[in-house]
């Protein structure tokens, strides 16, 4: 039924969501652990047993790798998997008390991230192996979740306190040409690049409910946001499906934080799981 399904669709011109993988954060088992599910939801089951704090997958644009934050060495540092196999690859991490939200280079060759570098989290960049190592941020303000622009390779959006709230900015890889995207008010988190390279997602406490994270999109030309969520939850950590139409994100809804799925205009609402806390969902294409 499901191969019927993205058949209709691919004859409509739409792009199947057929073999693609959503992986996640989740705490069923005990601890935080990353963790693989199809795009439905089905098919849930670990890729991490650390029994420790694993979270903030990123998946290599090929779909064969996972990298993610864990703490089962004691100090933060980034670990890399296979897939296919579960093998842990090297990556050579800083010492450092922060080592967090990993991001990979469109060709698969870099890594951003952030960690503490002279009393501040910043944001760096290395190869896949961790050799290489280079900082991109040097101001004095906590800046993470950098993510490259999936078309140009070259500007990145991240998440800055520089101006005072924590903030969306956008810039070269290099760090150059800084732009800040959102207008300063309230605090922002988690921005997500569509496969388009021109419309971006993030969760943002702008006023509609206090405290509360809503999920946003935006096209960066125009940079006039749209509201998803709302009246409902704190909506978090929203990714875009390899099709460019669908969104996962995180919401606590209740006593526990889920994943649900929906259209980009926040129509469709779906949730994918309910078995202890899920959340942190990166939505990619199937290993290759």
């Amino acid at each position: 039924a499901r191969d019927f399904a993205a058949d209709i669709l691919q004859q409509f011109g739409a792009k199947s969501l057929a073999g693609t993988k959503i992986y996640f954060v989740s705490d069923r088992s005990g601890s935080k652990e990353i963790w693989s599910m199809d795009y439905d939801g089905m098919n849930q089951k670990p890729l991490t047993r650390y029994n420790s704090t694993s979270n903030m997958p990123a998946v290599s644009p090929d779909g064969s790798l996972v990298a993610f934050t864990t703490y089962a060495g004691g100090n933060p540092q980034i670990r890399i998997h296979s897939i296919a196999t579960g093998r842990r690859m090297p990556f050579y991490n800083p010492v450092s008390s922060v080592v967090e939200t990993p991001e990979f280079t469109p060709d698969g060759k870099q890594l951003l991230f952030a960690t503490a570098v002279d009393g501040w989290v910043q944001i760096c960049i290395a190869n896949a192996d961790g050799s290489g190592f280079r900082r991109i941020s040097n101001v004095r303000a906590i800046e993470v979740s950098p993510k490259v622009n999936p078309k140009t390779g070259s500007d990145m959006l991240f998440i800055s306190g520089r101006s005072g709230h924590q903030q969306l900015w956008r810039s070269t890889l290099e760090g150059a040409d800084m732009q800040r995207i959102t207008p300063g008010e309230g605090d922002v988190s988690n921005p997500a690049w569509n496969p388009n390279g021109k419309t971006i997602a993030f969760a943002w406490t702008r006023g509609y409910e206090p405290g509360n994270f809503n999920i946003f999109v935006m096209d960066v030309a125009t940079q006039q946001p749209v509201q998803l969520t709302q009246g409902v939850g704190r909506n978090e950590n929203p990714w875009w499906a390899p099709d460019g139409v669908h969104l996962v994100f995180s919401s606590k809804r209740g006593s526990t934080t889920q994943i649900y799925s929906m259209l980009a205009d926040g129509s469709n609402v779906r949730q994918l799981t309910s078995q202890g806390n899920n959340l942190q969902p990166v939505w990619a294409n199937g290993a290759n």
